[in-house]
């Protein structure tokens, strides 16, 4: 499995996530491997198929992306670098904590780790992120969506070469706050009442590319899930990880018999 934090499934224990509930109702004949990782794109997706895709030694005999939320960070941005690299990807480095300074040294003194921010500002030569240059708009933007599409033909066209099938996961969000102002801080230049309708919209991208493609597409209901399924906008709870995986539990099974 490929995708963000929401693919992680930081928000649940060990065991409790929702690809481990998967993998308990897949039974021993299938072995899920969870790559999904903080704040990833289909950029760094790309990568991951193309270099990091087996696990244990073993190829894998399907390979499902959970995707949308992480690259809709990235809408209207002024002069948007095909591979993120002008905002995203900077922006990866300090909220992954991937900083030489970083907080296994510094975390027995607030001030320390303080005072190393200020270090690596001043001195590392990764630059921190910064505010994105771009404008608030309403809509989809089609930079965006054409690098989003690129990036899901690449994938499944490695996939395809190795003989692997695709499986593609439409995003669901919390329909109670999916348009709440929290989610300027997820996407900054979409207006939050319109961040619903844009979500719809890359679904839609991701449906009609997967069909054209010959990939399989999960369309997950999002009138399943409730506020109490979720702990934020889109981070599942232990009920919303139940639920999401027996609803992606029969598009596996079809897309990756065994």
């Amino acid at each position: 499995m490929f995708g963000g934090s929401t693919t992680l499934d930081f928000s649940n224990r060990n065991g409790e996530s929702w690809g481990d509930l998967l993998q308990r109702s897949l039974g021993d004949r299938y072995a899920v491997v969870n790559h999904g990782a903080p704040g990833y794109t289909t950029a760094e997706h790309v990568i991951q198929t193309a270099f990091y895709q087996d696990a244990f030694g073993v190829s894998p005999h399907c390979s499902v992306y959970y995707v949308g939320w992480n690259d809709l960070t990235n809408a209207h941005i002024e002069g948007l670098d095909p591979g993120y690299a002008n905002y995203h990807m900077p922006g990866q480095i300090d909220f992954l904590d991937a900083r030489r300074l970083g907080p296994p040294l510094f975390s027995i003194s607030p001030m320390l780790k303080l005072l190393s921010r200020f270090v690596a500002i001043a001195f590392d030569t990764a630059r921190p992120a910064g505010a994105p240059p771009g404008h608030v708009a309403s809509g989809a933007d089609p930079v965006l969506d054409e690098i989003y599409l690129r990036n899901i033909r690449t994938i499944s066209a490695i996939n395809r070469q190795r003989g692997f099938a695709t499986l593609w996961v439409d995003q669901v969000m919390n329909p109670e706050r999916v348009s709440s102002r929290t989610m300027r801080g997820w996407i900054p230049f979409v207006p939050p009442q319109d961040t619903p309708t844009l979500f719809v919209h890359f679904n839609k991208l991701l449906q009609r590319e997967a069909a054209s493609l010959g990939d399989t597409y999960a369309n997950i209901p999002e009138a399943v899930f409730t506020d109490r399924d979720f702990i934020d906008e889109g981070h599942f709870s232990p009920s919303g990880a139940r639920k999401f995986a027996a609803q992606l539990f029969h598009a596996v099974m079809s897309a990756c018999p065994r």
